[in-house]
């Protein structure tokens, strides 16, 4: 059975409400209006009929003359499709994806015939999926991925352009502190405010991305010239050294930065990436808080490092280190009263560097721990063995930092040495940097006070060279400072140092505390520390550091008060 055409016309007219179908004579004039189209569009069909189809088009299109455009391209093509923005009676705008062809009468053309339908939501569902897959999702800034390939994509427009290509490798420093000390709520609150001043500090056509964690990085193409990444830098440091206003917290962090330039330093993506990474690291390594571009001395050091942390994983898989003691002496008596333990690595690619070098490198490797429990370990073994050979009164010193105090398994390794040496805490002492001890502090534990409840003596080691804070001297739980060997070295020459010297010794004893010197070198600097009243000195000018067989001889020689 054969349908009528004029049947199937009324019943698309009529009921196919999902589809605007809409017909137009050769000027344009609307002449069909179907029932999907006054639900999508909102008029009725005598409002339409006998009107030009720009009326559809939103005012931009109207201008451009779309719909003129559309019928022509129809004529051409045979047909047009197309996904933009139309308008409703009552003013609001939708997409539409729609076709239009032409209507032809024994072969000549009598009109248009478009057929359309509203995609609002599947198109704002795919735009949101897209910013989704392109955009960090905390911070409102580009993703990694979409990082990768704008940075692709500006590499080739920089190279045919023969255009400078800037990448700042961006970290925010201190920003675990916060998460640890705030939590992580604060964390996100904090990387979303300081993508908003990254973002508000750069040009609108610089890319700004997160690369995860507290990891950011920017593009700029055509800059002034390869000078005026120094003064991005700059205004981006500023930004992020101002405090963050948080939950009535004033948060202070800081930014390091890594600048690396195409075609100067790279000519790929990778390379252009690793060459910023290494001039991050520079930055990190000279304080943070600061820029670096890179050079070809940095990519050097960075070799020679990678060499240095497979060393030091090899030293800790084979115990590849040996322990020096040096004597820390009564300023009257001159007797022995403690014997710091002094760590030495003995890997020949270790060994040129200093002790320090080697143990920042130790925990930025998550080794220190590891070093720490077999230092402490062998110093106590070492103890004992001075016990039993009579000098009963000897303490030992050992070195230690946050990163092991915080860590659990340190504070047990250090429970059950006492306990297999048979070991009193009191005949220890913990010696920690300034630093060490106000993070610790900082760290909402209780670790220095329950040392120091166990009985072990807590030592600030390197005292002015940290905080250089007295008021710490009067929180922190300590019972002895070790004054620096900057402040021991231009005494008694110098008026100022002996002044500065003379008033941390009286502030000390005022507080119940000792203080141990460091570095003294000679008898005019041993003379001015016993007339300050300085308790115990250490240094060159009584012994350098001894292996464990010279110790043992050097206390039975009767250096020690008995």
């Amino acid at each position: 059975m054969l349908i009528d055409p004029s049947f199937l016309l009324q019943q698309i007219s009529s009921n196919m409400v999902e589809y605007a179908v809409v017909t137009f004579d050769i000027d344009g004039h609307i002449t069909s209006w179907n029932r999907g189209a006054e639900v999508i569009f909102g008029y009725a069909t005598h409002e339409v009929l006998a009107t030009l189809a720009d009326r559809l088009f939103i005012l931009d299109d109207r201008v451009a003359g779309i719909a003129e455009r559309e019928m022509q391209r129809a004529l051409h093509d045979s047909s047009v499709v197309g996904l933009r923005w139309h308008q409703r009676k009552d003013g609001t705008l939708f997409w539409a994806d729609g076709m239009m062809m032409p209507m032809h009468d024994n072969g000549i053309v009598v009109g248009f015939l478009k057929i359309l339908r509203d995609v609002t939501e599947t198109k704002l569902m795919f735009e949101k999926a897209e910013y989704l897959a392109s955009c960090d999702l905390l911070t409102g800034v580009a993703n990694r991925a979409t990082f990768e390939a704008r940075l692709s994509e500006l590499l080739g427009v920089a190279e045919r352009g023969s255009q400078w290509l800037l990448l700042f490798a961006i970290d925010l420093d201190k920003f675990k502190e916060v998460n640890d000390q705030f939590g992580h709520g604060t964390g996100d609150i904090l990387l979303k405010e300081a993508a908003r001043r990254l973002k508000y500090s750069c040009r609108e056509s610089d890319v700004i991305a997160r690369l995860g964690g507290d990891e950011f990085a920017l593009l700029q193409l055509n800059p002034p010239g390869v000078s005026a990444g120094a003064t991005l830098a700059e205004k981006l440091l500023r930004e992020l050294a101002r405090p963050f206003d948080i939950d009535g917290h004033a948060i202070l962090i800081s930014g390091s930065i890594g600048i690396s330039v195409f075609p100067n330093d790279a000519r790929n993506a990778h390379d252009l990436r690793a060459t910023a990474d290494l001039a991050l690291y520079q930055a990190k390594k000279h304080g943070r808080n600061c820029y670096h571009y890179f050079t070809e001395k940095i990519d050097q050091a960075v070799k020679e490092q990678n060499l240095d942390k497979a060393a030091l994983r090899n030293t800790v898989q084979n115990n590849l280190y040996r322990i020096e003691y040096q004597p820390i002496v009564n300023a009257k008596t001159g007797c022995t009263v403690s014997m710091e333990a002094l760590i030495r690595f003995v890997h020949p690619q270790l060994a040129g560097h200093s002790v320090d070098y080697v143990i920042n490198l130790a925990q930025e490797m998550g080794l220190i721990v590891t070093i720490g429990t077999w230092v402490f370990r062998q110093a106590c073994m070492q103890l004992k063995q001075w016990h039993l050979g009579g000098m009963k009164k000897i303490r030992l010193a050992v070195n230690t930092c946050a990163k092991e105090l915080l860590d659990p398994a340190y504070i047990r390794s250090l429970e059950n040495a006492f306990v297999e040496f048979g070991l009193e805490p009191s005949q220890v002492e913990i010696e920690l940097t300034e630093r060490d001890a106000i993070q610790l502090e900082g760290s909402s534990t209780e670790i220095l006070g329950n040392l120091r409840d166990m009985g072990c003596l807590i030592v600030l080691d390197d005292f002015g060279t940290g905080y250089s804070s007295l008021s710490y001297l009067r929180t922190l739980p300590i019972d002895i400072i070790k004054l620096d060997r900057s402040f021991v070295r231009e005494i008694p020459q110098a008026t100022n140092a002996n002044k500065v010297a003379s008033a941390v010794i009286s502030l000390s004893q005022a507080l119940h505390i000792d203080v141990t010197a460091e570095g003294v070198e000679t008898t005019d600097q041993a003379h001015f520390l016993q007339a300050a009243h300085c308790q115990c000195m250490q240094g060159y000018l009584f012994s350098r550091s001894l292996s464990p067989a010279a110790a043992m001889q050097w206390l039975k020689k009767g250096t020690l008060d008995h």
